[in-house]
């Protein structure tokens, strides 16, 4: 265990008497006291209820956003979000109107039994739909391919 554990924090745990206590010092050093835990939950809750989809974002664009908080407030093991509770806040995410329809269709759903899966594929269908729409409308250019970006050499 010696050579498991920095010099810093063997001098903050080798006056513990029992393995408990060396464990709840480490839970402290590591993931932070109660006190800590909840004001960072606190502040992680409030990010989420300002989170919004950017103009210009894809709907897998804005979960992998959204997941990163979610992930951060489930590791805290205050409060964690169900997965009902992360489908509602990807639906009040979208842009309105683009998406009322997907929206309103999925709100007719018991949200309890879907997937977060599910309704991310919905939606991504839905923005195919629209983007190939917008495209043959003009709206839209088409897709570029993605050129790569190398460094040329000058030669002398």
């Amino acid at each position: 265990m010696f050579d498991a554990i920095s010099e810093e924090i063997f001098a903050r745990v080798h006056s513990k008497k029992t393995a408990h206590e060396v464990w709840e010092e480490l839970e402290t050093i590591h993931v932070g006291s109660k006190k800590l835990r909840e004001e960072k939950y606190q502040v992680l809750k409030e990010k989420l209820n300002e989170f919004k989809m950017l103009p210009s974002e894809l709907v897998e664009q804005m979960y992998a956003r959204l997941n990163v908080l979610v992930e951060d407030i489930n590791a805290l093991e205050i409060s964690p979000l169900s997965t009902s509770d992360i489908i509602r806040k990807i639906l009040r995410s979208l842009h309105k109107p683009k998406y009322n329809i997907v929206t309103s269709l999925l709100y007719e759903k018991d949200l309890s039994t879907l997937e977060v899966s599910e309704i991310l594929g919905k939606i991504r269908s839905h923005e195919m739909f629209l983007l190939g729409e917008m495209f043959l409308l003009g709206e839209i250019d088409p897709p570029q391919a993605k050129k790569d970006l190398a460094l040329k050499a000058k030669s002398e």
